[in-house]
């Protein structure tokens, strides 16, 4: 069964919990689940696990030196550390982040009749390379069936990660709504909803979305949303098709920006007359940033995320014809001043989340409904391609290189943005997105000043392209630790399958 929320399942509310009988925390629990950890009275072990020594390390709130003690899976104590450690890591020169926690991913997912690349396991290598140590999927409720079962069948599928794990659910129908509150008591408060994709069966209608949002207010649920207006991507598809032209390029001019601007703004209302938080995924364009500016102004609350694939890559892809339809996601990668917008709303704090949306398709399942001519070439048509691209391997190092060493965001951002701030959304805070006394040791030590190529015979996924082929970047994580353990060390895989836990979240903060 789903376990239910809070950091260590005997806790109650004001109660002390020994960990191994070596060292005493206080813990403040909720009936919402776990809300903070405080340090009552340490009893500092003779021997830790693990040290970190000597290096910076980033909150969101700023960097500074300093030792990181580590024992039975959590941080004992950090700052000047004495006392001997099993192992000890020389962090000389590095920034030491909290390990990422990535909201948005779908794996082991189908998608018009075809699987995505990785299963749960290789997912967490490839996450545990990109300095990520917390995974979020998605449940693949289905029309006329249970959202509880289905979140349960998504926690046993997750199980073989070597990272710790939690799960979204996903509404589609108004039934699905009766089953949110057991879905939020058993530790799963958020769920997904699309305004988009009908040739699927994923997309909800106006009136579902609004009772999701009402219910969701209710019972302390958080709506994630991808929000398309499916109506202007019909119509522009159509008008496509007639002229014969369903070339890679003309992918991204059948979902507009105004595609986006007008969804978002429409859920936000909605959100808004129902007084419910709401979360919308892989945010691209200008228009949506506005719309959050002034919903977020006027004191709504909105999270708002986006991608690495947005801020680095653009619709110029589309126009290879050998390669353009490995770059097909939605929504569609835009043009850079698109990018440019992004940027500027991570760096005034509209956009909050990064995460990367990954979706990994090899090149024979992009290409799997696709015909070829005469001469076996492939005859374009974006409305046959398997929807998605990779990301969370090189979601952090593309954040160091292009908003860190590009000035365009401080290292104290990135840590937000990656881990605290999805962390503190989604309930996990601060066992999850803090290097603080009690939190989970979650990791990743990164070299800022590592120069290195991206390329796919370097990344951890089985794919033979990478849509970021030969780009250089600056920064990289050298070594990731996740519950105290070290699971990638100088490009080595050390974790273990089914290592992870299923994490039991309350609502976030």
């Amino acid at each position: 069964m789903l376990g239910t929320p809070g950091v260590r399942r005997e806790a109650r509310t004001g109660s002390s919990v020994s960990l191994a009988d070596r060292t005493h925390l206080h813990i403040r629990v909720t009936s919402a689940g776990l809300k903070q950890v405080d340090v009552a009275a340490w009893r500092y072990s003779d021997v830790y696990d693990l040290v970190v020594r000597n290096g910076l390390v980033v909150s969101p709130e700023g960097s500074r030196r300093a030792d990181i003690a580590i024992l039975d899976g959590c941080v004992a104590a950090a700052g000047t550390v004495t006392g001997r450690a099993r192992r000890t890591v020389d962090a000389t020169g590095l920034h030491v982040l909290p390990g990422g926690v990535e909201p948005h991913m779908h794996v082991e997912n189908e998608f018009l009749g075809l699987s995505t690349a990785n299963d749960f396991y290789t997912q967490s290598i490839a996450a545990a390379f990109g300095g990520t140590t917390t995974l979020f999927d998605f449940a693949n409720t289905p029309r006329g069936g249970s959202l509880v079962e289905s979140l349960e069948r998504r926690r046993e599928q997750m199980g073989k990660s070597a990272l710790d794990y939690a799960v979204h659910g996903r509404v589609l129908e108004a039934a699905h709504l009766t089953e949110l509150a057991d879905a939020v008591r058993a530790g799963c408060p958020s769920f997904k909803v699309y305004t988009t994709y009908p040739e699927v069966g994923l997309m909800v209608d106006d009136a579902t979305l609004l009772a999701a949002f009402d219910r969701a207010a209710a019972c302390g649920a958080l709506p994630l949303v991808h929000a398309e207006s499916d109506p202007i991507a019909a119509f522009l598809t159509e008008q496509a098709r007639r002229e014969g032209d369903l070339s890679w390029s003309r992918y991204p001019d059948v979902k507009p920006p105004a595609c986006e601007a007008e969804a978002f703004e429409r859920v936000v209302q909605y959100a808004r007359v129902t007084n419910c938080p709401l979360y919308v995924v892989h945010t691209p364009v200008a228009g949506a940033v506005d719309s959050a500016r002034r919903a977020r102004a006027a004191g709504q609350r909105l999270l708002v995320e986006t991608c690495p694939q947005y801020l680095v890559l653009d619709r110029s892809l589309y126009d290879d014809p050998d390669r353009g339809h490995l770059a097909v996601c939605s929504p569609p990668l835009r043009r850079p001043s698109e990018a440019g917008a992004l940027w500027q709303g991570l760096a005034d704090g509209t956009i909050t989340v990064i995460g990367s949306d990954d979706c990994a398709y090899t090149r024979s399942a992009k290409e799997a409904l696709l015909e070829r001519d005469g001469d076996g070439r492939l005859v374009p048509d974006f409305t046959r391609v398997v929807q998605g691209v990779p990301g969370i391997e090189t979601r952090l190092p593309l954040l160091l290189s292009e908003g860190v060493s590009r000035g365009r965001l401080t290292i104290e951002q990135v840590a937000a943005l990656t881990s605290a701030n999805p962390a503190r959304y989604l309930g996990l805070y601060p066992r999850k997105g803090a290097v603080r006394p009690g939190a989970d040791a979650d990791l990743v030590l990164v070299d800022l000043a590592a120069e290195w190529v991206l390329s796919a015979s370097v990344l951890h996924t089985p794919l033979e392209d990478c849509l970021y082929e030969d780009l250089r970047v600056r920064g990289r994580p050298v070594m990731t630790i996740a519950g105290g353990r070290v699971v990638m060390e100088d490009g080595i895989f050390t974790g273990e399958r089914g290592r992870g836990r299923f994490l039991a979240r309350g609502t976030g903060g």
